[in-house]
């Protein structure tokens, strides 16, 4: 099966992230490092990278801040719930699940917060759906494939 979620992907925008961290009640820390990161993209399109490796069975994030490798998940079980942390460095039940070769899911439960992450791909572009359950308010964010 291809893998077309695999690669290096910059960030490219994101909009309505203030609405939606409001919603799930996201810590003032995590949001402000990701406020600060749509600045800096602005005036430096290489400052958020995020490479993906996929296997039938894992994924692996490795997220990269003006070069330097921040965030390394490790390689991810599909379709485990595990007790981990959410995103936004909150304790969850978080699940992975590959749905297609262009798609795949990312959902979070903790406590007085939940989401449902949609990474999608569509040529070069992957566009990433960030959903706050319960309230519905949504955050996308676009990336271009490196």
């Amino acid at each position: 099966m291809t893998m077309t979620l695999n690669g290096r992907w910059r960030m490219k925008d994101c909009t309505n992230c203030k609405a939606y961290f409001d919603a799930i009640h996201c810590p003032e820390e995590h949001m402000r490092k990701v406020m600060n990161t749509i600045e800096m993209i602005k005036t430096n399109p290489n400052w958020c990278v995020e490479d993906l490796t996929m296997t039938p069975t894992t994924i692996r994030r490795c997220l990269y801040i003006n070069g330097e490798l921040m965030k390394d998940s490790g390689d991810i079980p599909f379709d485990v719930e595990r007790d981990t942390m959410s995103a936004c460095g909150r304790p969850a039940k978080v699940r992975m699940m590959h749905n297609s070769p262009t798609k795949m899911t990312r959902t979070e439960v903790g406590n007085n917060f939940g989401t449902t992450t949609t990474f999608e791909v569509t040529g070069d572009t992957m566009t990433v759906t960030n959903k706050a359950t319960g309230c519905g308010t949504t955050c996308v964010t676009h990336y271009t494939r490196c």
